[in-house]
């Protein structure tokens, strides 16, 4: 009976030091953000140079990079906007960054005439998830995306009012798509 108590002690130890050694802190959190703010300044100033050989090669990011040689910040209309939360189901920070025109639909948030989507995961264990791409023709992918994300907004195991509160760091979710049927 001794065996099996030290055993269960010994697993509960054990179980104690991983969690709290994949804690995130305002430290692991402001690294992220920097990070991100990296990947949002290489989009913003059309530094396709500075971006990983996946993203240059990967046909899907062809509208990010057909986006960022444009004049896009001519058009009022037109924001770039990073986002970064945690996804606790692979342990990861998701880093976001989407580009699209606002359209006014007599609401204050609007609709989203998206021109692409990047994702970038990095595990609490640093270790790199393959960057994606969306295919914003892709209704499905879209709504499959944009439902998830306004998910972890309202999910406290995303952390987001955690760190709102914490870090002041929130930004706003995205608008959806110019199907508006999707509020519903």
């Amino acid at each position: 009976m001794k065996m099996k108590q030290l055993t269960t002690t010994a697993v509960l130890a054990l179980l104690t030091l991983v969690i709290h050694g994949q804690s995130i802190d305002s430290t692991k959190l402001a690294l992220e953000r920097e990070n991100l703010s990296d990947l949002y300044y290489s989009i913003r100033e059309a530094r396709t140079k500075d971006l990983p050989p996946s993203i240059q090669e990967d046909s899907l990011c062809q509208n990010m990079l057909t986006f960022m040689t444009s004049d896009w910040s001519d058009n009022p209309r037109t924001r770039l906007t990073p986002d970064l939360y945690f996804d606790p189901r692979d342990s990861s920070f998701v880093r976001t960054i989407y580009a699209g025109d606002w359209i006014s639909n007599g609401t204050e948030w609007g609709l989203y005439k998206y021109h692409f989507i990047i994702e970038t995961r990095i595990g609490l264990d640093e270790l790199r998830k393959p960057t994606r791409c969306l295919d914003v023709e892709d209704q499905d992918e879209m709504r499959t995306w944009w439902q998830s994300y306004m998910d972890s907004y309202n999910d406290p195991k995303y952390h987001r009012k955690h760190w709102a509160s914490a870090y002041s760091f929130i930004p706003p979710p995205p608008p959806p798509p110019v199907l508006s049927e999707w509020l519903n």
